[in-house]
């Protein structure tokens, strides 16, 4: 249960980066954030105490939580737009 914060925590900031604009911003974003939530999961769930190693293994389960995250609205907003495609249906149309 203990390595349940850092994924959802990692989730948390693949969706808040997502609304980033730059390109450049959003990567240094992402990786500011898994390494502040992975020296939190760590420091929250005591394995601090036992080793420093854990700060990594706690950071990469950030950083696959994130990347999840930021794939699957990636996937999504690449859907929405093949799906208005294939229905010939475009934003601008729609608001006439």
């Amino acid at each position: 249960m203990r390595e349940l914060f850092p994924v959802v925590a990692g989730a948390l900031v693949g969706g808040l980066v997502m609304a980033v604009p730059s390109q450049k911003l959003r990567v240094a974003a992402f990786v500011i954030g898994c390494v502040v939530f992975g020296m939190l999961a760590s420091f929250l769930s005591g394995e601090l105490a036992e080793s420093w190693a854990f700060l990594s293994v706690d950071m990469l389960l950030v950083w696959f939580g994130g990347l999840a995250m930021v794939v699957l609205i990636t996937g999504l907003r690449h859907f929405d737009a093949i799906q208005r495609f294939l229905t010939g249906s475009s934003g601008e149309a729609n608001k006439k």
